[in-house]
């Protein structure tokens, strides 16, 4: 059976799925002039046209050839920077990252078997301090008859969080609606809304691994902290010396706590331990470096006892 939108998208000069959401509009403020943008399964381009008439570039692809035949006539009749594609996610002709992808209304039509690989491509052509806005249905509530056939991969609540565990998240709704199509059949949604932020630290489990067995070989030494047998946070270390100081240092390379295991004393603890290692082999100090943006994370270690002393260069080789 054709999905009722299909007709719907006939109509050129109404918005079959209404206005732009909240959660897109919110994010409007925090996106540059330059920002580049892709609407995954755009439908008509209710976020599309919104955001190219704020005069951000927009990519926007779906699998309705009618969809993309309108956004297209209302592109060129407000003279418009939108790029359209007509095909499906994993055919998407990726030739840049994204500042912004949109998937909103989109996965729970892909079967779930290739959920996986579709949110990691997308993650993949995300830029660092790039966002993803997401909507999806969930199956606390039954799915509409008309939509069976073409809903396969229906998440469970909060399923989604699952695969941004490396983002920071900005937002997280589970809400339910009310909605009608023009069966006129009455039903409730379930829906799961979800804003994140690429952080930069994203890193492939077995790249990780690898990388850390490489370290253990090097003077790096990594202390976990535990509860219940889970890993709450880490500290990572390598012992090295300066030109300055008589003895050893210790650097910290790397701490980290899980977001709900925070605000606990777990990041203190591990600073004290390895503060007790490096005391009791006798070496000069314990550095550190955090990134300029960082503030919370620079009040958290002037109050362990930690003091600013100069700048940190990088430079990243190709």
């Amino acid at each position: 059976m054709k999905p009722f939108w299909e007709d719907e998208y006939l109509n050129k000069e109404k918005s079959t799925f209404g206005n732009p959401s909240k959660e897109v509009k919110e994010l409007v403020p925090y996106l540059k002039k330059d920002a580049k943008i892709l609407d995954v399964g755009c439908g008509d381009g209710r976020h599309v046209l919104y955001l190219a008439s704020l005069g951000f570039q927009v990519d926007a692809f779906d699998l309705s050839k009618n969809a993309i035949e309108k956004i297209d006539y209302l592109k060129q009749k407000n003279n418009l920077n939108i790029h359209t594609w007509v095909c499906d996610v994993l055919d998407y002709p990726f030739r840049y990252s994204y500042d912004l992808i949109i998937v909103h209304g989109v996965l729970q039509f892909i079967d779930k078997t290739k959920q996986p690989q579709v949110i990691e491509l997308l993650k993949k052509w995300t830029n660092v301090n790039g966002y993803h806005v997401i909507a999806l249905f969930t199956d606390e509530e039954p799915i509409p008859d008309d939509l069976k056939d073409v809903m396969v991969g229906v998440f469970k609540n909060e399923e989604i969080k699952d695969y941004y565990i490396n983002w920071k998240t900005l937002m997280f709704e589970n809400k339910k609606f009310h909605d009608e199509h023009e069966n006129g059949i009455k039903h409730l949604h379930a829906m799961n809304k979800l804003v994140v932020k690429k952080i930069g630290y994203e890193v492939y489990y077995s790249l990780f691994v690898l990388r850390v067995q490489e370290m253990i070989k090097n003077n790096y030494l990594i202390y976990v902290a535990c509860i219940e047998n889970k890993v709450v946070g880490f500290i990572g270390t390598e012992v090295s010396y300066v030109f300055e100081l008589p003895k050893q240092i210790m650097r910290v390379n790397a701490l980290a706590v899980d977001k709900n295991y925070q605000n606990k004393g777990i990041g203190k603890h591990l600073i004290q331990e390895v503060e007790k290692y490096a005391k009791i082999n006798n070496m000069a100090a314990i550095t550190l470096n955090s990134g300029i943006s960082r503030k919370t994370a620079h009040i958290f270690y002037e109050k362990q006892g930690y003091s600013k002393k100069g700048y940190s260069f990088v430079k990243y080789l190709k």
